[in-house]
């Protein structure tokens, strides 16, 4: 028997046709338990490594596995965005949020660069170029593995109003079904987040001061426990300052970014 489940708000969207398709990146423990529930509401479920595409057209589901499957084999970096364009726009997006990530994508594909020395995840980058100062909770990308996300997508500000209207469409086809869960969900987002170069997510308090009291880490995917590297990087916040621009520490190489999704 299937345990119950919490507000799922991507899971809402497919569903209300506000999405086309699903593309998730899960831990083994939960892939079996999803791909048995979706299937046997009657929609597609193809499997690539850890993804998981669910659509009510298996084409699009093969395209979308397809896609993903050409973007582990190539180097170059052209042929790495377009498919990374073809994937966000296949998955409804926003334009101006595809865009934005093609532009920040870097030449070679992320499981190369983390590689380096000098790596610096797609989350990261993403929280550094969509900061604002007043963020929007609902535009918080960053806590999927948390399953408490109305976006699944980075936006290209956090404050981007095409992105902000998708992110109210999918909150209200959840506050029909579950308006208490959708409360809850409003109360999750509402809290400050910190990025780290590396790519750990943490949520964050800050004090007063503007210094970071205390600091809890978040998985990256759905299932999948922070590694001993993110809680190690996740603990160095703490007593850290917080500057006016959301960056952590002393400027001496790049910093940690928190994101004060807890002022909206």
């Amino acid at each position: 028997m299937l345990r119950p489940v919490r507000v799922e708000p991507e899971r809402v969207a497919l569903e209300e046709g506000l999405k086309p398709a699903l593309r998730l990146r899960l831990a083994p423990s939960l892939r079996a338990e999803l791909v048995l529930r979706y299937r046997g509401e009657g929609f597609d479920v193809q499997e690539r490594g850890d993804l998981v595409y669910v659509a009510r057209d298996p084409e699009l589901g093969r395209e979308l596995a397809r896609l993903d499957g050409a973007l582990e084999r190539v180097v170059r970096g052209a042929t790495y965005r377009s498919l990374m364009r073809s994937i966000g726009e296949r998955l409804g997006y926003p334009a101006c949020c595809v865009d934005a990530f093609v532009l920040r994508a870097r030449r070679y594909p992320e499981r190369l660069l983390a590689r380096l020395p000098g790596y610096r995840a797609e989350a990261y980058r993403t929280a550094r170029a969509a900061w604002v100062r007043r963020p929007l909770a609902r535009l918080d990308p960053f806590l999927g593995g948390d399953e408490a996300r109305l976006v699944p997508f980075e936006p290209c500000r956090f404050d981007c109003p095409v992105a902000r209207a998708w992110a109210d469409r999918v909150f209200d086809a959840v506050a029909r079904r579950d308006p208490e869960g959708a409360r809850r969900l409003d109360e999750r987002l509402a809290r400050d987040v910190a990025v780290c170069p590396r790519g750990a997510i943490a949520i964050v308090s800050v004090d007063p001061s503007r210094r970071v009291r205390a600091a809890q880490p978040v998985p990256r995917f759905a299932g999948a426990p922070p590694s001993a590297a993110d809680r190690a990087a996740v603990r160095a916040l703490v007593g850290r300052r917080v500057r006016p621009d959301g960056r952590v520490g002393r400027r001496l190489g790049p910093e940690p970014v928190v994101i004060a999704f807890g002022r909206a």
